[in-house]
């Protein structure tokens, strides 16, 4: 996790959830962020706190940045006692804040490192901090890499990350590495501050002021522990790879949405899956080795140049998440390449989500028939 200064409660729970907590001094500093800065209570409203830092590179580790001179102390300190000043804990609190606040450190990484322990102890969180830098691993690793190579080294068989990074990791790709991939989502957290409105989403200062250290330990198990939803990435896309016997399996467990779309002459599903593995081009989903999802075309009309797609299904557990529109974009590519001028297909008029999906990849609007059609010159034309 990025190392952040006074950070809000769900970064607290996540350091208290987790056997250990690695926090990044290796990660390059976006000034945008909030490493060196956090939203504290000023007279009612949100007010910024944050440490002024020395000019320098925008490339370099929060490790490899420094506090500016102009960075006063006494201030910062002197707006926390006037922001504060008649809160219920202010007088342990501002301990831990002078404490904090006062370090003599320069570095970045290791002000906010010092920090984070000073909140932990006053929390009586015992979670094993771990600096990143420290693990042996290749640290030239980026992203969703760097932190499986980081579980792996710590033997870990659950990976937490907060709500936050929920699209910045592949299930899939962890599963695959037998890592258990969690996100933690903050359930919503009121208490009183002074007399006025409640205002959200405030450092862990915030709580710490107006709360007792046994509320917040009850605050620190207000989450769940979320599962990532599937992405497109964590399917892979096969053509013509399937056998006989799984793709009659998949017809069959998908009947319920796919015989409405057979004409009468292919509602025999043998008959069907038969014609397809010896005439079509089929794509393949996978996940878990097992398809999800089917599109398949023919491209049998050499003369006219014409595709025709007759099979788009996914499973229902499984819609939703782009593998349609991934598949049909595998079948347009082939057909390009094919030199094919066209691929039509049919579709229920009232099945309005497959025509909208349709007409995003560039289908015309359907006929009276439900015929859609895609000019595949012009694809062409735009790729060279």
């Amino acid at each position: 996790m990025q190392p952040y200064f006074f950070p809000y409660i769900g970064y607290w729970q996540l350091i208290n959830a987790v056997d250990v907590f690695v926090v990044f001094d290796n990660i390059q500093y976006t000034k945008n962020g909030w490493f060196n800065r956090n939203y504290c209570l000023y007279n009612g409203k949100k007010r910024v706190f944050s440490i002024n830092l020395l000019k320098d590179n925008r490339f370099l580790n929060v490790n490899q940045r420094f506090l500016s001179q102009e960075y006063k102390r006494s201030k910062i300190i002197s707006m926390f006692q006037n922001a504060y000043r008649k809160a219920p804990m202010k007088r342990e609190v501002f301990k831990v804040i002078e404490e904090s606040i006062n370090n003599p450190a320069n570095n970045l990484f290791d002000y906010i490192y010092h920090s984070i322990m000073a909140v932990c102890k006053y929390l009586e969180i015992s979670t094993k901090i771990v600096v990143s830098s420290t693990i042996d691993i290749d640290h030239s690793l980026r992203s969703e890499e760097k932190i499986i190579a980081i579980c792996n080294k710590l033997q870990a068989d659950t990976y937490i990350n907060s709500i936050g990074g929920v699209d910045l990791y592949s299930k899939n790709n962890f599963r695959c590495k037998k890592i258990d991939l969690r996100f933690l989502l903050s359930k919503p957290i009121v208490y009183r501050q002074f007399n006025d409105e409640f205002v959200e989403n405030l450092s862990i200062l915030d709580i710490m002021m107006f709360n007792s250290k046994e509320t917040i330990n009850s605050m620190l198990d207000e989450y769940e522990l979320i599962e990532p939803t599937m992405k497109i990435d964590d399917f892979m896309v096969k053509q013509n790879s399937a056998l006989f016997n799984e793709l009659l399996l998949f017809y069959e467990k998908n009947a319920a949405t796919f015989v409405l779309n057979l004409n009468e002459q292919t509602k025999d599903l043998f008959a069907y899956v038969s014609k397809l593995k010896q005439n079509a081009t089929i794509f393949e989903a996978y996940y878990d080795n097992v398809i999800v999802g089917i599109v398949a075309i023919y491209l049998n009309n050499h003369i006219e140049k014409i595709g025709f797609i007759t099979s788009v299904v996914v499973a229902v557990e499984h819609q939703g998440k782009g593998i349609a529109k991934t598949l049909l974009k595998s079948a347009i590519d082939v057909a390009v390449l094919d030199n094919f001028m066209k691929i039509k297909l049919k579709v229920c008029r009232n099945n309005l989500k497959a025509i909208s999906l349709y007409k995003n990849l560039g289908f015309k609007e359907p006929s009276c028939e439900g015929e859609m059609e895609l000019d595949l010159q012009q694809i062409r034309e735009s790729i060279e």
